[in-house]
């Protein structure tokens, strides 16, 4: 069983597109089932921010399985094939865009009972903006079990900073529309007839006016202006690359050297000051948050200890010189998976990495031999200090769902057991949370 982690990415050097509301997976995968269908809807990978908001954990829809592969890392034909079907996704797409922004365009008097026209621009603008990517990184493909490809994007409805004239490399795969607006016009223009005038005459009641004669003296205005525009420049350009001791007259003046470089000096010394005070905030910051992370959880009550000792002993959980416990009540399949350190993974998977870790018991999977007390344990032969990262997947996916708590509990040898309590609140799918273990 895979968590489903395609990718991370950083926000540092990319432009979001539209509100945070028109970013909603939720709303473009929604929209796109409902009026198109599941394969339109399943190229979006879903987005979960870290770090405030600095990374983005990319996982596999609900309901989509596969190995991630990045575009790149596929054959010359294989690539291909992923791009002309992103290509005709964009085209449908962007095609359900115009036509919902043209929904309230034949209505007549208000809308009753359906969006308004505000209401379908914003939907539109939202489609429009999801399918824009930074560039061809963010392009992957799932390989399913019998070897066939299906497109996902990462860090979709997002752009470089420093492209903001040119659309993301999805739009380079479609050919260029109009914009909504100027289609429309241009539709309801060639629907309609051209209205039909009679021809103008013109009847003189004599003989036409003779044409006025050119005056001679025009063109030697044109030239003059010609001439003062080029003498102006030349002016322009000696006053900025003559040295000043060469410029004759009152236009020889040299400034003093000290006042040309005082407002340089201050600048300087004003950057190095900001610097200075941004590194003292940075160190501040760590420091608060080291402390607070290394404060001690209150202690369980006997109870909970007890009954977390009873879940691990019933399931044959080992215990190494450090174990991560995960513990919930009910039949909801949830997963445990710990970040050692070195960024290594400790999980399901049973990947080597360098911090010891394995999962050795696995609770509620499949939901035949689900139970009412599951646990999930990961023990720690070899644990190394430094910072681990807990992270807590739900991966029920059968609607209405309820809030669900659970705790996580670190234990090692001579130091006291830390615990962390965490609740998924309606749809909520991922939690995750830290230990800094110092020796």
């Amino acid at each position: 069983m895979s968590d489903g982690l395609i990718t991370t990415t950083s926000s540092e050097g990319l432009q979001a597109l539209g509100s945070a509301a028109q970013r909603s997976w939720e709303l473009i995968t929604g929209t796109l089932c409902d009026r198109l269908d599941r394969d339109h809807a399943a190229i979006f990978a879903e987005p979960v921010s870290t770090h405030g908001g600095a990374r983005i954990e990319w996982y596999v829809p609900p309901g989509c399985s596969g190995r991630p592969v990045p575009l790149a890392a596929l054959s010359g034909p294989e690539a291909e094939d992923i791009r002309a079907r992103l290509a005709a996704i964009h085209g449908r797409i962007l095609a359900l865009a115009d036509q919902i922004s043209a929904q309230n365009g034949a209505q007549a008097g208000p809308p009753t009972g359906a969006q308004s026209s505000a209401d379908n621009y914003w939907l539109a603008e939202a489609l429009r903006n999801a399918i824009e990517v930074p560039d061809q990184d963010a392009i992957w493909a799932l390989r399913q079990d019998d070897g066939s490809l299906r497109p996902i994007l990462v860090n979709w409805g997002r752009l470089l900073d420093t492209t903001r004239a040119a659309r993301g490399a999805l739009s380079v795969l479609a050919p260029n529309r109009r914009p909504p607006a100027a289609a429309a016009a241009a539709h309801a223009a060639s629907a309609l007839p051209a209205p039909a005038f009679p021809a103008a005459e013109t009847h003189w009641l004599a003989a036409p006016p003779p044409p006025e004669a050119p005056r001679p003296w025009g063109h030697w205005l044109v030239l003059l202006g010609w001439l003062l525009l080029a003498a102006l420049i030349a002016a322009v350009l000696w006053l900025l690359i003559a040295p000043c001791g060469l410029r004759p007259g009152f236009l020889g003046f040299c400034p003093a050297p000290a006042a040309a470089t005082a407002p340089a000096l201050q600048a300087e010394a004003l950057r190095a000051e900001i610097a200075q005070l941004t590194d003292r905030l940075a160190l501040s910051e760590r420091m608060c948050l080291n402390a607070r992370k290394r404060a001690e959880a209150p202690a369980a009550p006997e109870s909970e200890i007890a009954d977390l000792d009873r879940r691990l002993q019933a399931r044959g959980a080992a215990a190494g010189a450090m174990t991560i416990s995960l513990v919930w009540s009910g039949r909801d399949d949830v997963d445990l998976r710990v970040s050692c350190p070195s960024g290594q993974i400790a999980d399901l998977q049973r990947r080597p990495n360098d911090c010891g870790g394995l999962l050795d018991v696995d609770a509620n999977y499949p939901a035949l031999i689900a139970v009412e007390d599951p646990v999930e344990n990961i023990h720690f032969n070899t644990p190394v200090p430094g910072r681990y990262r807990v992270q807590v997947a739900r991966l029920t996916d059968v609607p209405p769902r309820g809030d669900l708590s659970f705790g996580v509990v670190l234990r090692r040898a001579g130091t006291p057991e830390q615990r962390r309590e965490g609740t998924f609140r309606g749809r909520e799918k991922r939690w995750s949370t830290e230990f800094e273990i110092s020796r």
